[in-house]
C-alpha cells in the first residue's frame, strides 16, 4: 500500500516536471551553465528569480512602478465593465438598440485600439487619462460582445415561464436574465482584463514616466536584459491570477452546476 502511494506520488512528480514549464526552465538553466546559449541575452532562470525577489521585496521604486500600472488597469476596467454590461443587455434585449448600435460596434471593433491612442493623447494629453481611456476602450468591446452573446443564448423557456407566472420585471431581470448571463459576463471580464493588461504595457511604452511598460522600455534602452525578463514574469503572474480568479468565480456558480447536470441527463 505504501509502495503504491509512493509510486503514484513519483508519477505525479515526474509528470509535473516533464509536462510543465519546469522542464523548459531546467533545460534553459543547463544550457546557460554549459555556455550553449549567451547569458547576456538569455540570463539563467535562477538569476532572473533572484533579481525578481530583489525588485519585489527590496525595491520600493519597482513596487511603485507596478502600482501605477495596476491602478491604470483598475480604473480602465471600472469604466469598461459597467458600460459594457449595460450596453450588452440593452442590445441583447431591445431590437431598436440593436439596430442602432450593432452597426456602430461592427465598424469600430476592427480598428486596432492602439491606433486610437494618438487621438486620445491629443484630447486628454499624455498623462494617465489617455492611458486609462485606451484601456477602457479595449476592455469594453470584449465585455459587451460576451454579454450580447449570453443574452441571445438564453433559452426561450426561461422567458416563457417568467411570462406565465407573471414574474415582475425587476425579478425577471435579476433572477432570469442576469443570473443566466453571469457566466458570459465573467468570461468577458476575464478576457477583457487580459487585453487591458496588453493595453497598459503598450500605452506605457509610448508615453509614460512610470509603470511596468516604462520600466521594461527603460531596461531595454539601458540593456538591462534581466530586468526585462523579471518584468515578463510579473506580467505572467498577474495575467494568470486574473484568469484563475475569474475561472474560480465562474465554476462556483451554483446554477451553472445545475444546468450542467440537466444537460448530462
Amino acid at each position: 500500500m505504501v509502495t503504491e502511494k509512493k509510486s503514484k506520488y513519483l508519477n505525479r512528480l515526474r509528470n509535473l516536471i516533464v509536462n510543465s514549464p519546469v522542464m523548459v526552465l531546467l533545460i534553459w538553466e543547463l544550457f546557460v551553465r554549459l555556455n550553449f546559449i549567451h547569458k547576456g541575452y538569455f540570463p539563467p532562470p535562477s538569476a532572473i528569480i533572484t533579481r525578481l525577489f530583489y525588485l519585489v521585496f527590496q525595491s520600493s521604486e519597482f513596487l511603485y512602478t507596478l502600482w501605477c500600472s495596476v491602478k491604470r488597469l483598475a480604473l480602465g476596467t471600472l469604466i469598461a465593465f459597467p458600460s459594457g454590461i449595460l450596453l450588452g443587455f440593452a442590445i441583447g434585449l431591445n431590437q431598436k438598440f440593436e439596430k442602432i448600435l450593432s452597426p456602430l460596434l461592427a465598424i469600430t471593433y476592427p480598428i486596432p485600439k492602439l491606433a486610437i491612442l494618438p487621438f486620445l493623447m491629443i484630447i486628454f494629453g499624455i498623462g494617465d487619462t489617455s492611458k486609462i481611456a485606451i484601456i477602457a476602450i479595449g476592455v469594453f468591446y470584449y465585455v459587451v460582445f460576451n454579454v450580447i452573446h449570453g443574452v441571445r443564448e438564453l433559452a426561450a423557456t426561461y422567458f416563457d415561464i417568467a411570462f406565465i407566472y407573471r414574474v415582475p420585471l425587476i425579478k425577471k431581470l435579476f433572477y432570469v436574465i442576469f443570473k443566466g448571463v453571469l457566466p458570459d459576463i465573467l468570461n468577458g471580464c476575464k478576457i477583457g482584463l487580459g487585453y487591458g493588461l496588453i493595453m497598459v504595457i503598450a500605452s506605457e511604452f509610448i508615453a509614460a514616466k512610470n509603470g511596468i511598460g516604462f520600466f521594461m522600455w527603460n531596461a531595454w534602452d539601458q540593456f538591462r536584459i534581466i530586468d526585462m525578463y523579471a518584468s515578463l514574469v510579473v506580467l505572467s503572474v498577474i495575467g494568470s491570477a486574473i484568469f484563475l480568479g475569474f475561472d474560480y468565480l465562474r465554476d462556483r456558480l451554483p446554477w451553472k452546476k445545475i444546468n450542467h447536470d440537466n444537460e448530462a441527463i
